[in-house]
């Protein structure tokens, strides 16, 4: 199975959410990564055929998914950064509500909701209403009802907001395992959620997409440009007003920076191996005294 997106734009009125994006995803996790405002939802609501293009195209094995229509949904699972759901139903109720639009079958429903209440460790709360859910708690849920058909193209929009750090690994080893024989697209701003899982790290600004690549390959595009000094409060001042700085730690009277740069940014700066949290600043990053 390829998805193929071929120039692909949408505008409202004059301005170019998604401009002229072309790529195409096979089996693998794709990490889609940029700030709040690149285009990345858009992207995501298109592919999920929830928008239509405003140009381009967008085909699954070949076929363009508009005209797929139901056959393409059946392939589809999706996360949106806001999903729906009724505060009064048990989780257990949603998945199997859910189940029954997408045409499953109720045995069939019930082993698969309860194997993914477990998978996304919510299998002691089936019986309880979402509304007495964190945020977190119907983060998961919504992870559940994505997977509920088995998709082949899971796509996940910024799926770990409300997590936190153990939910978040739970997640990032789920997608894991998840990836064998499916395509899974998860967008977010966060880049520890992919660096670890994604095959390929897609970096998207301004509607366009900017990059692409292994998280270390991404890494490596800024080799040269990441540099630790330390020095005075003062001169760690006027630094951080001309540069991109990745970490500040005082130590003692003193200041040890990260610096993302270009060229040497002072005296005693020592260029140092880069991550793709540099990679990030680097392209994404505004420099706080401009």
């Amino acid at each position: 199975m390829e998805l193929c997106l071929d120039r692909v734009s949408k505008q409202y009125r004059s301005k170019n959410a998604v401009d002229r994006f072309s790529l195409t995803f096979v089996q693998g996790v794709y990490g889609l990564l940029g700030p709040n405002g690149s285009g990345k939802t858009t992207l995501m609501r298109m592919l999920a055929d929830v928008l239509r293009p405003t140009s381009g195209e967008i085909t699954a094995g070949g076929v363009d998914i508009h005209k797929m229509d139901e056959s393409y949904r059946d392939l589809l699972g999706y996360l949106p950064q806001d999903f729906g759901y009724y505060r009064d139903f048990t989780a257990m109720d949603f998945l199997l509500y859910l189940s029954a639009l997408k045409g499953i079958e109720n045995l069939h429903a019930k082993r698969k909701a309860n194997e993914l209440l477990n998978a996304v460790g919510l299998n002691n709360e089936g019986k309880s209403k979402i509304r007495t859910f964190s945020g977190g708690m119907r983060q998961r849920l919504g992870i559940a009802q994505a997977l509920l058909n088995d998709p082949k193209i899971l796509i996940l929009d910024e799926p770990t907001a409300g997590l936190d750090p153990q939910e978040r690994i739970r997640f990032r080893n789920l997608i894991s395992d998840l990836s064998a024989d499916r395509i899974v697209l998860l967008s977010t701003h966060i880049v520890s959620d992919i660096e670890y899982i994604a095959d390929s790290v897609v970096l998207m600004k301004k509607g366009q997409l900017l990059k692409v690549g292994t998280s270390d390959e991404i890494a490596h595009s800024v080799d040269g440009k990441v540099w630790t000094a330390t020095v005075s409060s003062h001169a760690a001042q006027r630094l951080q007003a001309a540069n991109l700085i990745a970490n500040l730690q005082h130590k003692n009277q003193d200041v040890a920076l990260r610096i993302i740069a270009d060229e040497c940014p002072c005296g005693g700066a020592v260029k140092t191996a880069s991550n793709l949290e540099d990679a990030y600043l680097y392209y994404f990053g505004e420099v706080s005294g401009r």
